[in-house]
């Protein structure tokens, strides 16, 4: 077996020292423990990645719904144009019949 060390800050190490009192164990043996469970929790891995996914989607969908938006408000100038210019054929034509 290999062996692994790392520092960490005094807030963390103090958490860690806690909640390994809460089970009865050392601090080193509850991070062995607790890293260990989650490298095997695959269910984790593979839901951490489905989130992954469904955000850049709802990041994509957002974009989609601000170009819908924009669309939208270019049609609605568009028709505003064509009802000014149906006024004014209207005019014109109330102008050489009358």
């Amino acid at each position: 077996m290999d062996k692994v060390q790392f520092w960490m800050k005094p807030e963390y190490l103090s958490r860690l020292t806690k909640r390994a009192e809460r089970y009865g164990l050392k601090p080193n043996e509850f991070a062995r423990k607790a890293l260990m469970e989650v490298l095997d929790d695959t269910e984790r891995e593979e839901m951490e990645h489905e989130l992954s996914t469904l955000q850049a989607e709802v990041r994509e969908l957002s974009s989609v719904k601000t170009k819908v938006q924009d669309l939208e408000t270019e049609i609605a100038d568009h028709g505003k144009f064509i009802l000014q210019l149906e006024k004014e054929v209207i005019t014109l034509q109330g102008a050489r019949t009358g």
